[in-house]
C-alpha cells in the first residue's frame, strides 16, 4: 500500500511515492489535538504471566511480550503501511468505539496507585489553570498522558508567535500571565506561511521560482514537489502550506500574480495535496481568479481556511478541506469622521482578527466566524498612555500591529518596520514592554502556529 500526493486539474490525484515522508505528516498531526492518543498498551497487565493469551488476541491487544523472540515479534508487529492505516481508521471512531478500545485513564490510576480517582478530583477549569503555566511547548506531552487531559488541552488550543529569517527562529508565547521566548535550533526558513514549526515550504536551492520543496525539520527529510506551470513571468507571492480540518492531507497552495505585459490577466492559485490517491496525472490543480488581490499581504492562515487580502480590504477565502474560494464581505462598522481607516488582518491561528485603527492610537479588534465568515466586534484598546515609547522608538510614529501572542491579550506592534525594535503590548494589564530583534522587523516572517 503506497502513499501518494494528490493534486491536478479538477481535484485529480498525482501519483509520487513519498514513502517516510508520509508517516511523518500523518504521525504529526494524527497526534495533534484533533486526534485523542490511541489504545493503551497496558490495558490488560493484571492478568497472570503464565496465561498467553492467543495470537489473534494477542494482536488486538496490542501486546508484545518479552517472552516472544525477536523474530516472532518482528511477525507479529503490523507493517508500517498497517499501523499507519489503522491510525487513520482509528481517527475516524466515534466517542463510543473508542470508549470500548481503552480503559478510563481514572481506572488505570486507580490501578497503579491504589487510590481513588486523582484525576477526576481536578475540574476542567482546575486543569486548564494548571496547563495556562506549562510552558507551550510542553502543552504537547500533556495531551498524551490520558484521555480527558487530551480533551481540556483540545477545548483551550495554545497557540504561539513564530518569528523566522534564515536559519534564525524563535517563538513568542505566555507563561503565567508573562512573555516567554524560546530559541529554537536553526533550520532552513521561508517566507512561505506554515501553521506548524516543523514545516518549511521553499524554493528548491539553485533552482527557479517553478521548483519547490517542502522540509520536515526534526528528521531533515525533504520532498520535492511537481514543478510549477504557468505563462505568468511574474513572481510568486502570498504562499503557504497547512492542514485540512480532517487532518488527512497537506494542502500546498501557491499565488502567482497575473503578468498584463504577456497577456496573462488572470491571477492563479496553484493547489497541490499531499495525501493518498490513486491516480496518474502529474500536474498541480490552478484556479483563476479576478487580478483583485492584494499581492504585498502574506497569506493568513487559521483553522483550515486560508486567506488573501483583496484591494477593497476585502478577503479571499479558500476552505482546504473542499478547496473552495469564497469573498468575504468587510465588517459592517461605520466609517470615522475623517474617513481615513487603517485595517490591519492578523490571524490568531484559530480565528481570522481585524484591527481597525479609527483614531489616532486607538483600535477596534473584530473577529470573524470561519462557519459563517460574519465579523462581530470584540473590544477595543488605546496607546495614548504609551505615546511617550512609540516616539524615543520612531519619530514618525506609525504603529502596525505584528501579530497576536495571546489573542485578545498579548499583542506585538511595531513603529518602524525598518528598525529592529517592537513592541510587546498587554492588554489586560496595559503594559508596554521593549523587545530588540538581531535585525530589522520587516526581515521577518511572522506568524501563529499550534504548539
Amino acid at each position: 500500500m503506497g502513499q501518494w500526493l494528490r493534486g491536478g486539474p479538477s481535484g485529480q490525484s498525482l501519483i509520487k511515492r513519498v514513502g517516510p515522508w508520509h508517516d511523518l505528516i500523518k504521525a504529526e498531526h494524527l497526534m495533534s489535538p484533533t486526534h485523542p492518543p490511541g489504545p493503551s498498551r497496558h490495558r490488560h497487565r493484571h492478568r497472570h504471566r503464565h496465561q498467553r493469551p492467543s495470537p489473534e488476541k494477542k494482536q488486538k491487544q496490542g501486546i508484545l511480550r518479552s517472552d516472544f523472540s525477536e523474530e516472532q515479534v518482528r511477525h507479529k508487529r503490523p507493517q508500517p503501511e498497517k499501523k499507519q492505516k489503522q491510525g487513520i481508521l482509528r481517527s475516524g471512531f466515534s466517542e463510543e468505539q473508542v470508549r470500548r478500545q481503552r480503559s478510563p485513564p481514572e481506572k488505570k490510576l486507580k490501578q497503579m496507585s491504589g487510590e481513588k480517582n486523582i484525576n477526576g478530583a481536578l475540574s476542567d477549569d482546575l486543569l486548564s489553570n494548571i496547563f495556562d503555566r506549562v510552558p507551550a511547548h510542553d502543552i504537547y506531552k500533556a495531551r498524551l498522558v490520558c484521555r480527558r487531559w487530551y480533551h481540556v488541552t483540545h477545548t483551550h488550543k495554545t497557540y504561539a508567535l513564530l518569528f523566522t529569517k534564515y536559519r534564525a527562529v524563535f517563538s513568542m508565547g505566555t507563561r503565567d500571565g508573562r512573555v516567554e521566548i524560546t530559541k529554537l535550533r536553526q533550520q532552513n526558513t521561508s517566507v512561505a506561511v506554515t501553521d506548524c514549526s516543523q514545516l518549511c515550504l521553499a524554493v528548491a536551492e539553485g533552482g527557479k521560482c517553478t521548483e519547490l520543496i517542502l522540509s520536515h525539520h526534526s528528521s531533515g527529510v525533504i520532498l520535492n514537489l511537481p514543478s510549477l506551470v504557468t505563462r505568468s513571468a511574474t513572481p510568486m507571492y502570498s504562499w503557504g502550506v497547512s492542514c485540512a480540518r480532517d487532518f488527512m492531507d497537506l494542502k500546498v497552495v501557491v499565488f502567482i500574480p497575473g503578468d498584463p505585459y504577456i497577456g496573462v490577466k488572470m491571477d492563479e492559485f496553484h493547489v497541490l495535496t499531499i495525501g493518498e490517491g490513486e491516480d496518474d496525472d502529474e500536474s498541480w490543480r490552478v484556479v483563476q481568479a479576478e487580478p483583485r488581490v492584494f499581492k504585498c499581504k502574506p497569506v493568513l492562515i487559521t483553522d483550515g481556511f486560508m486567506h488573501w487580502v483583496l484591494h477593497e480590504d476585502r478577503l479571499l477565502t479558500m476552505n482546504l478541506e473542499t478547496e473552495e474560494f469564497t469573498e468575504s464581505p468587510e465588517p459592517g462598522y461605520s466609517i470615522g469622521p475623517s474617513g481615513e481607516v487603517k485595517n490591519t488582518y492578523l490571524s490568531t491561528g484559530k480565528y481570522l482578527s481585524l484591527l481597525r485603527e479609527c483614531g489616532k492610537l486607538y483600535w477596534e479588534v473584530w473577529e470573524m466566524d470561519p462557519r459563517t465568515f460574519a465579523w462581530r466586534m470584540t473590544g477595543d484598546f488605546s496607546l495614548e498612555e504609551h505615546r511617550s515609547q512609540f516616539e524615543s522608538t520612531s519619530k514618525d510614529v506609525a504603529i502596525i500591529p505584528v501579530g497576536w501572542v495571546k489573542y485578545l491579550e498579548v499583542l506585538v506592534l511595531c513603529a518602524n518596520l525598518r528598525k529592529n525594535k517592537i513592541l510587546i503590548y498587554n492588554l489586560v494589564k496595559e503594559e508596554m514592554e521593549k523587545m530588540k530583534l538581531t535585525c530589522r522587523v520587516g526581515y521577518y516572517s511572522i506568524h501563529p502556529y499550534e504548539v
